[in-house]
């Protein structure tokens, strides 16, 4: 029965007197149905797919306020997966956030609007910006006779382009939304709910309420590594690193401006997180104040989290909108940090002595003054050599050995503290910077780091390895052999020894690895009958002396010895890091040089270039294979690098090289080419008389200069050696190194 109807109510009575029938009428009684009435409750829901399904009914719009015509509201815009028709249920959520763009689903609660319990009722409420610029008027529906609870939502975006009455609602960055709802039949029953759009969490000082600047914040997961956040278009990259009022752009290009002290993450996904706050120098995070005096101050109520307003781990669930206001507190008191070491280059097994020296240059005393000095990869604190001022003082290790911390206790107004000590540089440090990073902490002090840096250098003997071996001359009567000397043996980077007078040879720095070992039979005082394998194919590893035999027949046609051994190839110069500090940072092709002849069909590659630049390597424009990759090294001052290939094959002939070099933005900068002739044998010879001595005077011995070219024209190669004869009665001379 609907509020408001009248219940009359009249007694009527019957009886007979003296054989008469008499009836008698009472009065009438009136009553009039009421509603009960009961408190309203509005809520704000989201689309969360770990929320509780609920029945949405259809809801309409009025663009005239609540007396209508009404309109349908357009459908909710869902994520992927989720479809909705009129009553079916959706995974719903209270929030107090919201995202511009996605559906707000606004919920009442009233029992008292339950007017029959046979039928859906409507109720009407207001929906808008809290400036009121942008407002809607709903009719929600019940969720189901006789349930008390109604529901309906209103699709949100950009403000731009919004008008009263359109059914949606343009939502800006930091927007306060707001619903209320009166009970018609209940005047004194009046529900509000207030949410917030995309909010901008704000770094103030947590004695006046002022916005901080400049402050560096981080988020990372609870891992320890940089958070994924998204932008507002819900795929781009979002900046794990920002700074409180600044501006930042994500991946797709829009740009997002902060007021004084703000900052927003505007997307993240579900999970555990921690901000960390870097404060500009003169500030301290986390705050010490208490919460009851933060939310004293001006710009208050301020939205506190005991986890993650104060550098702790907190869980992002619901909503993937992020609002935490961080307080910073002002520095009282100042400290002067320094370190240093007392090298500058070290290598494995060195130890490295560390000085700290910390100053309290402020008026004020500090107290609790801790040293945390992170130590660089593998190396480690040596035992019992620390010391505050000279005395003897026990640190405090990590488990893994990592980071050592000391405390000092109180430091007065200018008074001044020295720690030294020692570290150990591990067999496993890796060549390069080994930074050595402390933290001074104390209460009413800003953290203050300071770094001393090492350059870690590899140890030659371990980092590099020696080939060494004999040339032997065997034959079936002897296989213990006889040492052959000025025998060449060739590495395929381009470097060649002769051997002794006891058929020894070596190569120094050998890099670690698969190297090819090729013996020259024209260097053989004899043909080569049956030889052994003049071709060897070695496996070295660092820090290894590697000995390589070669065992050669020797026939017995030479005519003559050798006369003299030819002067060594020119070779590429030790292009290492010494060398690459003195050098200026420009392009240059160094290796190998104009008109450079190579003795074997393999090359080396040097070319020096800008830091940061992508070199590649092409042969008669086919790519080299990146095994003959030596790296890239660059200078002490990261001003310069050198990118250097080895054992590049070489056919006879011309053979075209060609380097293009592309910058940090992936730009081309410059192609470079220089054809290398690989000389072919000798057909043709040319006497050089000016070069010659050719007059026999009975003290010195005749010279003959000779100059041999191959088809192109080009020298022939160095070292090639051929047969020649000198008439009888008359003999080569032959150097006392080489008799056999």
């Amino acid at each position: 029965m609907p509020p408001g109807t009248d219940i009359v109510n009249v007694a009527q009575a019957g009886f007979r007197v003296s054989g008469l029938d008499a009836q008698s009428q009472s009065n009438a009684v009136r009553v009039t149905t009421t509603i009960r009435a009961t408190s309203s409750q509005l809520s704000f829901l989201r689309v969360d797919a770990f929320g509780v399904p609920q029945p949405v009914p259809a809801c309409d719009y009025a663009p005239a306020g609540e007396g209508g015509p009404w309109l349908p509201q357009s459908p909710p815009d869902l994520p992927a997966g989720l479809d909705w028709t009129d009553g079916a249920p959706l995974p719903l959520a209270a929030a107090a956030f919201f995202h511009s763009g996605e559906p707000v689903f606004v919920q009442l609660d009233d029992d008292d609007q339950n007017l029959d319990n046979f039928s859906a009722e409507t109720v009407i409420l207001r929906i808008g910006r809290g400036d009121r610029a942008a407002e809607e008027t709903l009719r929600l529906r019940e969720t189901g006779p006789a349930s008390g609870r109604f529901l309906g939502w209103v699709g949100t975006g950009e403000p731009s382009g919004d008008t009263i009455g359109d059914g949606w609602l343009g939502l800006g960055e930091d927007s306060r939304l707001v619903a209320d709802y009166v009970d018609v039949h209940d005047p004194g029953d009046v529900s509000a709910r207030e949410a917030r759009v995309d909010p901008i969490g704000r770094v103030f000082d947590s004695e006046t309420g002022a916005p901080v600047d400049g402050v560096r914040l981080r988020l990372e997961t609870a891992a320890g590594q940089l958070a994924a956040p998204r932008g507002d278009d819900g795929a781009s990259a979002f900046p794990a690193t920002l700074t409180s009022g600044g501006s930042v752009s994500d991946a797709g290009g829009q740009r997002y401006d902060f007021p004084p002290g703000g900052y927003r993450y505007p997307l993240l996904t579900p999970g555990s997180y921690r901000l960390v706050v870097e404060p500009p120098p003169g500030w301290l995070s986390p705050s010490r104040a208490s919460p009851t005096a933060l939310q004293q101050l001006p710009g208050a109520p301020f939205a506190l989290d005991s986890l993650a307003s104060r550098g702790g781990v907190f869980v992002v669930e619901g909503a993937p909108t992020l609002l935490v206001d961080l307080p910073l507190d002002p520095v009282r008191a100042t400290l002067f940090v320094a370190k240093h070491a007392d090298r500058e280059r070290a290598q494995p097994g060195d130890f490295v002595g560390y000085a700290v020296e910390v100053e309290n240059s402020a008026g004020d005393p500090v107290s609790d003054l801790r040293l945390v000095d992170r130590l660089p990869r593998d190396f480690r604190y040596v035992p019992g050599t620390l010391r505050v001022d000279g005395r003897a003082a026990t640190p405090t290790l990590s488990s893994d050995g990592t980071r050592l911390t000391l405390t000092l206790g109180a430091l007065a107004p200018g008074e001044r503290a020295r720690v030294d000590y020692l570290l150990d540089v591990g067999p496993a440090a890796r060549p390069g910077r080994a930074v050595n990073r402390v933290e001074a902490h104390a209460t009413g002090a800003a953290t203050q780091v300071a770094e001393a840096e090492v350059r870690v250098e590899d140890d030659p003997l371990a980092a590099r390895a020696r080939l060494v071996g004999r040339v032997l001359a065997v034959s079936a009567d002897s296989l213990a052999g006889r040492p052959v000397a000025g025998a060449r043996i060739l590495l395929e980077d381009g470097r060649q020894v002769l051997t002794d007078t006891a058929g020894r040879y070596h190569f120094e720095d050998v890099a670690p690895g698969a190297h090819q070992l090729r013996l020259d039979p024209a260097s053989l005082p004899g043909a080569p009958l049956a030889p052994d394998g003049l071709l060897r194919l070695v496996d070295v590893a660092a820090g290894t002396l590697w000995q390589e035999d070669f065992r050669v027949a020797l026939g017995s046609s030479a005519q003559v010895a050798r006369a003299d051994s030819l002067p060594p190839a020119p070779h590429a110069p030790a292009f290492d890091a010494a060398w690459l500090a003195a050098q200026a940072p420009t392009l240059a092709w160094l290796w190998p040089p104009e008109g450079h002849h190579p003795e074997v069909p393999s090359t080396g590659v040097a070319v020096k270039h800008a830091p940061g630049w992508r070199v590649e390597l092409a042969l008669d424009g086919v790519p080299v294979p990146p095994l003959h990759r030596d790296g890239v090294l660059l200078d002490p001052a990261e001003r310069v690098a050198l990118s250097r290939w080895t054992g590049v094959d070489l056919h006879p002939g011309d053979n075209a090289l060609t380097l293009r070099c592309w910058d940090e933005t992936g730009a081309e900068r410059v192609t470079l080419t220089r054809t290398l002739h690989y000389s072919g044998p000798p057909v043709r010879a040319e006497l050089l008389a000016d070069e010659s001595v050719l007059v026999a005077n009975g003290r010195d011995p005749l010279r003959v200069t000779l100059r041999l070219t191959d088809a192109a024209g080009h020298p022939a190669r160095r070292g090639v050696t051929g047969p020649w004869r000198v008439s009888a009665p008359y003999r080569a001379a032959v150097n006392e190194s080489e008799r056999a």
